[in-house]
């Protein structure tokens, strides 16, 4: 993957704090790339396995379970399943963590026929019935524990699966390191980068481009605001990350249909999205599925910016409405615009959630807790 996103920027996290003295980490990937080179500068060895692009390319909304296309693909990946198998046997690995939906199929059969332990690292929210109740069953026969993200994620393997074999862990973030890499003196030069005037305000979106994240909610919100706030610019941080160029070509579209060209900003992908977090007056976060975590949420709430995020999945476990951030309604642009309103017009609001939100952060999120909790659960799998 050219880009890093949430899902690899927190295995990262991962491979950084796990316990040398009782681990050698190995990670095993389907191509070069920017995640090659961070694990390697972490001193981790990097191995590639070579997957059929058309599979890779392959998003959770296409898989059916028991089609032919499915049962196709699964032929296609024996090979490397087996591929996989023998890299476990002789690298004598002893757990195997996974990371993607992909990830936990070939990484769990290739586990299972050399005998060696699974655990899953459950990062998404599947809403496909079908699709969600056949990997609910896989998990049963191909890992040995599931590590969910977020409660919303813990949630869809139901009440009846067993306690023992799953539980929360979040993402994390190092809010020391967060706030050195988003200097306040970048501010300014975001805005000159951006082309804007040096006091206009920015509110704005930080993460890839794809239809469930909801941008065309915020180009719409943008839109009820704009004449209502002239100083305020708004920012899209990010690019496609999943072949959803169809998309990005709508909202291009939806701007110039709404005349908002010069006061809305497509800059692309920054790999240090935290300075552009850091230069926002408000964060928008209004996915219009349930999310399954949301670090960048976390990353705005750790520099102290005010968050809006629709409601749904681990956002409702992440912000308390009016203490930490505020919620409003998916999909839903005049909920979204007053809200927003309501933190421009008070800016001392603003600024009373956004250390509220701070503060939040470093006592549920800190990446000690998170490390603590991931080196105690894979030593425990190792002695299994």
């Amino acid at each position: 993957m050219p880009i890093l996103g949430g899902a690899e920027q927190s295995l990262l996290d991962i491979l950084r704090v796990l316990d040398r003295t009782r681990f050698r980490p190995l990670l095993l990937l389907t191509g070069p790339g920017p995640l090659a080179e961070r694990a390697r500068e972490l001193g981790v060895p990097v191995f590639m396995v070579g997957i059929p692009g058309g599979i890779l390319r392959r998003k959770r909304y296409h898989l059916r379970p028991f089609s032919l296309r499915t049962l196709w693909d699964g032929v296609r990946l024996l090979p490397v399943i087996w591929q996989v198998a023998r890299l476990i046997r002789r690298e004598r690995i002893d757990v195997v963590h996974t990371n993607t939906l992909k990830a936990h199929l070939i990484g769990g059969l290739a586990a299972r026929l050399v005998g060696r332990r699974v655990v899953w690292h459950f990062r998404d929210i599947l809403v496909d019935p079908v699709l969600r109740w056949w990997l609910v069953r896989l998990s049963r026969l191909l890992c040995d524990r599931v590590l969910a993200i977020s409660g919303a994620v813990k949630d869809q393997f139901g009440a009846g699966y067993p306690a023992s074999r799953i539980e929360v862990i979040y993402n994390a973030v190092d809010g020391d390191e967060v706030r050195r890499l988003a200097t306040p003196g970048d501010r300014r030069a975001i805005r000159r980068e951006l082309g804007v005037p040096a006091d206009a305000r920015l509110v704005g979106m930080v993460g890839q481009i794809a239809r469930w994240k909801g941008q065309e909610h915020f180009i719409r919100a943008a839109a009820l605001l704009a004449p209502r706030f002239p100083d305020v610019r708004f920012v899209l941080v990010g690019d496609v990350l999943f072949d959803e160029w169809i998309y990005k070509t709508e909202l291009i579209r939806l701007i110039r249909e709404l005349r908002l060209s010069y006061r809305i900003i497509l800059p692309g992908h920054h790999q240090d999205g935290l300075s552009h977090i850091g230069a926002l007056d408000v964060m928008v976060h209004c996915s219009v599925e349930p999310e399954p975590f949301g670090r960048v949420v976390i990353e705005a709430m750790a520099l102290g910016v005010p968050v809006v995020a629709a409601h749904g999945g681990a956002i409702d476990e992440i912000i308390n409405d009016g203490e930490n951030g505020l919620m409003v309604p998916p999909c839903d642009a005049g909920a979204l615009a007053a809200a927003l309103a309501l933190l421009l017009e008070r800016p001392e609001r603003a600024g009373v959630l956004g250390a509220s939100a701070r503060a939040v952060v470093e006592r549920r999120f800190s990446m000690a807790g998170m490390a603590a909790r991931i080196n105690d659960i894979l030593s425990c799998a190792v002695r299994i």
